[in-house]
């Protein structure tokens, strides 16, 4: 009820005044944010923006991005030929490498560029970002990952982003002992703390506290993705009928029920090549990479088969 409502309240907002940039950039990102993802539609609306305000950065970022998620990727490289210089240094690195991505239909490409810039500034704490990113979500590489984003961490310890990942790089190493210290550190907040908390219980193989972090959540996507650590399907069908989640979403429950079509269903629904490195690096999915139907997956999303895979 609550989208419906702000997508409503977006497409008034258009009606009222069609030639307001920021009414279809925030019908645009409600396309990107809402329950039920649609690029196509978000490009639409980001197009329009950009017609109406051409210099708008934060329209600019979004409508190349939006581009490569529409596989445009030809009209993509010319619209960042036209708009590069509205852009820092690392976000045209960023946007450079999913072009090279695309256009050699490989995900590592991403990977040797930012290698290559690193070696140029290896003090550059946003590359070093990105690269526990992609060796995260591209090559399943988590320690590497964790090496990365200890490099930026050391560098700029106050940065929350960098905090953040390094945490999540713990828990998904199993460093659990030093992720909590962290996650006590004063700069955490309490529902970031209770979430880390929750996401250590979601990923044990006793997950006998997660209740009492489960209670304490905000999403209503990871409170259905509790019950289906528990295996109780009967709360993970009540909340599905009154909280709608998406296709990556549907497929992290389906994984940890052990419903193989099901979690091959939603996967293969997935329509944002982030969701699909997201997926990628979830622990969740770590009982089936070796499967046929896994590869496959990795195969259509350009992503490499790994050690993970034989």
């Amino acid at each position: 009820f609550l989208w419906e409502s702000v997508a409503g309240n977006f497409k008034k907002g258009i009606e009222l005044n069609p030639n307001d940039a920021i009414a279809h950039y925030n019908y645009a990102m409600y396309f990107w944010n809402g329950p039920v993802q649609d690029v196509e539609n978000q490009l639409k609306h980001l197009r329009i923006a950009n017609q109406l305000d051409p210099l708008s950065i934060p329209i600019n970022g979004w409508l190349f991005y939006s581009l490569t998620y529409n596989y445009q990727i030809i009209e993509a490289e010319e619209f960042n030929n036209r708009t590069g210089f509205l852009f820092t240094k690392n976000a045209l690195i960023k946007r450079e490498s999913r072009l090279n991505v695309f256009k050699n239909k490989d995900w590592t490409e991403a990977i040797k560029l930012y290698e290559e810039e690193l070696q140029k500034d290896p003090n550059n704490t946003e590359i070093l970002y990105q690269l526990r990113y992609l060796n995260s979500s591209v090559l399943v590489d988590r320690k590497k990952a964790l090496k990365y984003i200890r490099m930026a961490y050391d560098l700029d310890s106050t940065s929350i982003r960098i905090t953040d990942r390094l945490i999540w790089s713990l828990i998904f190493t199993k460093n659990i002992k030093k992720a909590n210290e962290m996650i006590k550190g004063d700069n955490i907040d309490e529902g970031a703390r209770n979430y880390y908390l929750w996401a250590e219980e979601k990923y044990s193989d006793k997950p006998d506290k997660i209740m009492d972090y489960h209670n304490k959540l905000k999403n209503p996507a990871d409170k259905i993705l509790t019950f289906a650590k528990l295996g109780d399907i009967n709360s993970v069908n009540e909340l599905r009928t009154k909280h709608q989640i998406n296709s990556l979403q549907m497929a992290q429950v389906f994984a940890f029920l052990k419903e193989r079509d099901s979690m091959y269903y939603y996967m293969n629904k997935i329509p944002r090549y982030i969701d699909v490195l997201n997926l990628n690096m979830d622990l969740v999915f770590d009982p089936y990479r070796k499967e046929e139907r896994f590869k496959a997956f990795l195969k259509k999303n350009y992503l490499p088969l790994t050690h993970w895979n034989e």
